[in-house]
C-alpha cells in the first residue's frame, strides 16, 4: 500500500486462465536433509500439485501442499538463508461470512466450528515426458482442476442451511483470517472468496456434543474470460513478490 505503508503488501491470487498458459509456475528447492553438514540438494523444477487450508476449534490455522518434481536433482553449494520469524494465523481470528451470490454476506463466526479448502491443480504427470524431455519431466501442465470446500456450523433454528441446500441457492462464502500486527491498523491477512457456489450436501451432526451441520460445497465454473473458477485468494504481509 503505497499510500497507507509501502511496507506492507497484498497479493492477490486466482486460477491460471487455460487460455493464456496451462504451464504451472515452478520453482527451485534447495534443501540440507541434515542440519549443518553443508551437505546440500537442489531439487528442479517443483510445482505445487495440490494445497489445502484448514482450522478448527481454536487451534493455528494448518496448511499443506503437496509438490511434484520433474526428477532433477543435483549437489548444491548456494548457502541456507536464515529463516525469517513464523507468523502464525488463528482459528479465533476467523471471520466466515455466508449470503446468496451477489448480494450481501452474514457474518457466521459464532457457529462455526471448522472449515477445510482444498486446490488441487490435477497435474498431467505421464504428459511431462515427451520425445526430447530426457530422463525428466519437461513440463507441468494442469488438467481438470478442482475445489473443494466443507466446513462445520452448528446448527439454528431457522433451518436456512437446509434451504439453501433443497433450494439449490447460488451461494458466495469470504473466509477472512488476520494474525499479527504489521503496523497501524495493517495485520497479516488471509481471504478465501468464493463468489459462486452451492451446497452439495447438509449433514446433521454431533460437534463437541452439540448440534450441527456438516457441509459439502460444490464450487461453480465460470468461463467469463477464460476463468475455470470464480475464487480468488489473497494474503497481507511484507513480501514484496512471488511468483
Amino acid at each position: 500500500d503505497a499510500g497507507g505503508n509501502p511496507t506492507v503488501y497484498d497479493h492477490d491470487f486466482t486460477p491460471l486462465v487455460a487460455g493464456t498458459t496451462v504451464q504451472l509456475p515452478a520453482i527451485t528447492l534447495v534443501e540440507e536433509p541434515v542440519a549443518h553438514t553443508g551437505i546440500k540438494k537442489k531439487i528442479h523444477d517443483l510445482v505445487v500439485s495440490s494445497f489445502e487450508v484448514s482450522g478448527s476449534g481454536v487451534d493455528r490455522l494448518q496448511i499443506s501442499a503437496d509438490l511434484k518434481g520433474s526428477g532433477n536433482q543435483a549437489n548444491s553449494t548456494l548457502s541456507m538463508p536464515a529463516l525469517t520469524a513464523t507468523k502464525f494465523l488463528r482459528m479465533k481470528d476467523v471471520k466466515f461470512e455466508l449470503g446468496n451470490q451477489g448480494g450481501a454476506l452474514t457474518d457466521l463466526s459464532l457457529r462455526l466450528k471448522s472449515f477445510r479448502f482444498k486446490y488441487d491443480n490435477k497435474p498431467l504427470d505421464e504428459d511431462g515426458y515427451y520425445p526430447g524431455s530426457g530422463l525428466y519431466r519437461g513440463r507441468h501442465e494442469f488438467g481438470d482442476r478442482e475445489i473443494e470446500l466443507d466446513f462445520d456450523l452448528l446448527q439454528a433454528t431457522d433451518g436456512a442451511e437446509l434451504d439453501r441446500l433443497i433450494n439449490s441457492t447460488n451461494s458466495a462464502i469470504k473466509i477472512t483470517a488476520e494474525g499479527e500486527t504489521i503496523t497501524g491498523a495493517y495485520k497479516q491477512r488471509l481471504i478465501i472468496d468464493l463468489p459462486d457456489l452451492h451446497f452439495r450436501t447438509v449433514e446433521r451432526k454431533y460437534v463437541d456434543n452439540k448440534l450441527a451441520y456438516g457441509i459439502t460445497c460444490n464450487i461453480h465454473y465460470d468461463d467469463t474470460g477464460g476463468v475455470l473458477y470464480a475464487v480468488k485468494l489473497s494474503v497481507r504481509n511484507t513480501e514484496t513478490a512471488y511468483l
